[in-house]
């Protein structure tokens, strides 16, 4: 019978993140990387295992040809957040369309819409 004690032990990581906003997800990124820190999560595959898993079920599809190339990739976690911010992070000419485009700004800061 092997000796326990000189078993690799894992542990259990509870890692919570903000929902994901489609809106503004560089934001959602840099949170959950704060929280991968502050877990000690530095494997990239589990890191990509709770970035998609944290994901709505409406981004799944956009980015469904990473999260089935996960497995083999030596960045999966890399790959599914720049799939993710190329497919939904707004560009700067469509955040600038949309200020212009207001009437007012009201309480709202140009910083709002020129966050990149």
């Amino acid at each position: 019978m092997p000796d326990d004690d000189n078993l690799p032990t894992a542990a259990a990581v509870t890692l919570r993140a903000p929902p994901f906003s489609p809106l503004n997800p560089s934001m959602w990124f840099a949170v959950l990387e704060c929280g991968f820190k502050a877990s000690k999560i530095t494997n990239k595959l589990t890191q990509f295992t709770h970035a998609a898993s944290f994901l709505p079920l409406d981004v799944l599809p956009q980015v469904s040809d990473v999260i089935s190339k996960a497995s083999t990739s030596t960045t999966p976690y890399e790959d599914l957040k720049t799939a993710i911010l190329s497919k939904l992070q707004p560009s700067i000419a469509t955040r600038l369309k949309e200020l212009c485009s207001k009437d007012e700004l009201g309480d709202e800061s140009l910083q709002t819409y020129c966050i990149a």
